[in-house]
């Protein structure tokens, strides 16, 4: 077989099992292509480059990071410096690689077979096109390039000819970063969100050289191995957030006892919780280590826990000059967790004797609330893991950096594995073994307990404030009131929400509903993305769950434009209220809410805490007279099986081309004495063409 023309450039950040897989497959089709491997920052590859025989592993120290709303640059899409760190790896990549041409890959690309493609510069995703905007196309006629296709779809899988984009790199680089900024806060102002992302940036430095284009690329956007395309992309089957549904059968516990203050009554009563609530019985093993100001006092504990197999208790002992005042022994333990968890699968849970040393009311009841919340409800915790979470602990932070307050958490060998240990090596910054849990780049991070205060132990409050029980859980004041946000964010059948400002648009309705809805559990109900990135921007902004129904796929009533918005709406309602998910949370549910996911509740709102029904209505342009309002509106649980019965209704009689929200009038979803006026609305809605949010 002659060496193939194609070679092929992977840039990756922590799936390495996903990464594997992928190359395993691709030699079994180009075992004579170049390979390289890049590192965003992200772990070491050099084994699975090696492997796999791959030509070259760069190893980036720096991340450019995400392209969209979780940039680290806290902007959506990069700034010039990450954009430049993207395409110079590529450049490196083209300079290394021999074939004619190379593939650019993520590590949700996967290649089964060889394919023929078009003798052309750059083979890109067919059936999309995302414009890339006049100040960016301005930029590329400047430099003679071609303007008779404004578009970009260069992302995963795409194929670029290799020689072609080095000319064109070496040519038009400079330019590139120096018009850069200008370029994209232009294209920000005129609503183009593409300049930045790096699935635009190849086309661009390729069209300011006049490059030959084609959208014949062989390839399936499904995550399906088992489609007959040559190129599966959103392969995410071995993702290490998807392989998490693997469930480890071990949970290992560690915990940190310091023997100053009043250590042995706290350590009594913390063993004590452990065994009352089954952990002990469930765990593998309780990994115990001790570090005491006075050695003398180690015995006490030794004896305390010689009976049970379970518990290995271990003295940490270092010498303290070596280290700066204040320094925790805590911080080698986790450490040693950390190290422990790249060789042992499992579920992981760390606590310790928090406020030992510096006892008192406040920072007892601080203790007791993470005692409750981590050790006394492991099985809640673990729960958590298994639907998608990193790591799960009380009173979640985002500042100074994302942290659990307090250093109480649950977290499996996986995600802990894809965490570097700088912040444990450290032993000048005594604070930074609480950051550590957090530094995960996209980490999905639950809360488990929220007291409600930035600083816990400042604020004084009832012991009922702090511990949860079973008991109150029941009460309806700890009854939730569900928030569904509907969107379908990105669907190729829905032509109108294809758009990326969809998705920026939905984050901002979640945020504004996670600050005006008290006690709210937020649902998005997505009838287009299964993207995981989107999903975890979802979460990241609020979400408590994310449904998925691809509705162009399941739906075949959908074929129908003129009625496919209302069935879809309607639909999504339908399948999420059949779920068993629903069915779960049903019961600690008061009200439910609906919120249309390009709605922002703005600062008129209010949220209505009685039981009456409320629904917004406003003058619709269609009609001249009041309908009722799919932005917003509200009903009790009690009136929920009424609420299903018109529903169903409804999508069995629905007329052309009209929403959900008429039919609650035309069929008495709820009597016309419960739908109440609100003006303003407190809905912004949509988002302008200038980018920003304007009242309806």
């Amino acid at each position: 077989m002659s060496k193939s023309k194609l070679g092929f450039y992977m840039w990756g950040y922590d799936n390495l099992e996903s990464i594997d897989y992928i190359f395993g497959k691709l030699r079994e089709s180009y075992s004579d292509s170049d390979i390289v491997i890049s590192s965003d920052g992200g772990l070491d590859f050099s084994e699975v480059a090696l492997k796999h025989h791959c030509k070259k592993f760069i190893n980036g120290t720096e991340s450019h990071g995400y392209c969209d709303s979780r940039n680290t640059g806290g902007r959506y899409g990069w700034k010039v410096s990450q954009a430049k760190l993207w395409i110079d790896r590529v450049y490196e990549a083209c300079q290394t690689i021999e074939n004619e041409y190379v593939m650019l890959m993520e590590e949700d690309v996967l290649v089964k077979k060889r394919f023929p493609f078009p003798a052309v510069d750059i083979i890109m995703i067919p059936n999309i096109k995302n414009p890339i905007g006049g100040p960016g196309m301005s930029w590329i006629e400047s430099r003679g390039g071609r303007t008779d296709y404004p578009y970009y779809s260069a992302g995963g899988g795409s194929i670029i000819k290799r020689e072609a984009f080095i000319k064109a790199y070496e040519k038009h680089i400079d330019s590139f970063v120096e018009e850069y900024e200008n370029i994209y806060q232009k294209s920000m102002d005129l609503g183009f969100l593409g300049w930045g992302w790096c699935d635009s940036i190849v086309c661009a430095i390729m069209y300011a050289d006049g490059c030959s284009i084609s959208t014949a690329l062989p390839i399936i956007e499904s995550g399906n191995e088992e489609d007959d395309y040559p190129i599966i992309h959103a392969f995410k089957k071995y993702y290490r957030k998807n392989l998490s549904a693997e469930k480890p059968e071990k949970k290992i516990v560690f915990y940190h006892a310091h023997l100053d203050g009043a250590y042995k009554m706290v350590i009594q009563e913390q063993l004590f919780k452990v065994f009352v609530s089954g952990l002990y019985d469930e765990c593998d093993r309780i990994e115990m280590r001790i570090s005491s100001p006075d050695e003398s006092r180690i015995p006490w504990v030794l004896n305390l826990v010689k009976n049970y197999k379970k518990i290995r208790p271990k003295s940490i002992k270092i010498d303290k000059s070596k280290y700066p005042a204040g320094f925790r022994e805590s911080k080698l333990s986790i450490l040693e967790m950390a190290e422990t968890a790249d060789k042992e699968a499992g579920y992981y849970c760390y606590f310790h004797t928090k406020g030992v040393s510096n006892s008192g009311y406040l920072i007892d009841m601080w203790r007791q609330s993470c005692d409750y919340a981590t050790v006394y409800e492991w099985r809640k915790n673990i729960k958590m893991l298994d639907e998608g979470y990193d790591a799960v602990g009380p009173n979640l932070r985002y500042k100074p950096r994302a942290h659990f307050s307090g250093t109480y958490f649950w977290s499996t060998h996986k995600y802990m594995r894809s965490l570097k240990k700088d912040f444990l090596l450290d032993v000048q910054d005594i604070f930074l073994e609480e950051f550590w849990v957090g530094t995960g780049k996209g980490a999905k991070l639950g809360s488990t307990f929220e007291s409600g205060h930035e600083a816990p132990y400042l604020v004084e409050s009832s012991i009922d404030t702090y511990i949860k029980t079973y008991e109150d859980d029941r009460e309806d004041d700890h009854r939730k009131n569900l928030v569904l946000i509907q969107s379908v964010t990105r669907n190729p059948v829905f032509s109108y929400y294809s758009e990326d400002t969809r998705l920026e648009q939905l984050l901002a309705t979640i945020e504004s509903a996670k600050e005006k809805i008290p006690d709210s559990y937020i649902v998005v109900m997505e009838g287009g993305t299964e993207d995981q990135k989107d999903k975890n921007l979802m979460y990241d902004r609020g979400a408590n769950f994310v449904f998925s129904y691809d509705l162009a796929k399941n739906n075949k009533r959908l074929s129908d434009p003129n009625k496919s918005k209302s069935y879809g709406e309607i639909t999504l309602f339908l399948e999420f209220f059949s779920t068993e998910k629903f069915k779960e949370i049903k019961e600690n549910v008061k009200s439910i809410s609906k919120v249309g996911g390009r709605g922002v509740l703005s600062e008129h709102f209010v949220f209505n805490e009685k039981e009456e029904c409320v629904i917004l209505w406003s003058q619709t342009s269609w009609s001249g007279s009041p309908a009722c309002s799919g932005r917003y509106w509200k009903i009790p649980i009690s009136k929920f099986d009424h609420y299903i019965e018109r529903l169903n209704l409804l999508y069995d009689n629905i007329h052309n081309v009209i929403d959900i929200e008429h039919g609650f009038y035309e069929y008495d979803v709820v009597p016309l004495k419960d739908v109440l006026p609100d003006k303003p609305t407190g809905i912004l809605w949509p988002v302008a063409s200038s980018g920003k949010l304007e009242l309806s």
